[in-house]
């Protein structure tokens, strides 16, 4: 959870449940606007290319196959996990498959992606407080 702390890095890694977990008041939020992190370095998460699901750089069919390996094969999930959710509904799904192949092969809407992810339709696994090691 934390980047090396036998080497007092103690930065937090992406998918570290102490990311939003802090204090729920909005006087203590993050720099992004973000509920405080657990820890004290927040996260500031890479820039990523909305659609660019397996993190290539570029959006293209590999992006596709990425997110239904994701979504059904036990795939490793997009770094930004946003960067699957291409349709903007807050989750990721076969909706975002098929808005990626009509937005590549159809001339359909670009990318959409939302600030956050919801709801129970993606493998996402949201960050609870209380799984934040304490040591």
């Amino acid at each position: 959870m934390l980047a090396g702390p036998a080497e007092q890095d103690f930065n937090l890694l992406m998918g570290s449940p102490c990311i939003d977990a802090g204090h729920p008041s909005p006087s203590y939020n993050d720099p992004d606007g973000s509920r405080s992190d657990i820890g004290a370095v927040p996260l500031v998460p890479p820039p990523f290319i909305c659609g660019d699901a397996d993190g290539s750089g570029a959006i293209n069919v590999l992006d596709a196959t990425s997110l239904i390996r994701y979504l059904y094969k036990g795939g490793p999930a997009p770094i930004p996990i946003i960067s699957g959710d291409t349709d903007g509904s807050g989750a990721i799904n076969l909706l975002d498959v098929t808005h990626l192949i009509r937005f590549l092969y159809s001339n359909g809407v670009g990318p959409i992606c939302d600030n956050e992810l919801k709801g129970p339709r993606h493998k996402f696994e949201p960050k609870r407080p209380g799984n934040c090691p304490t040591n």
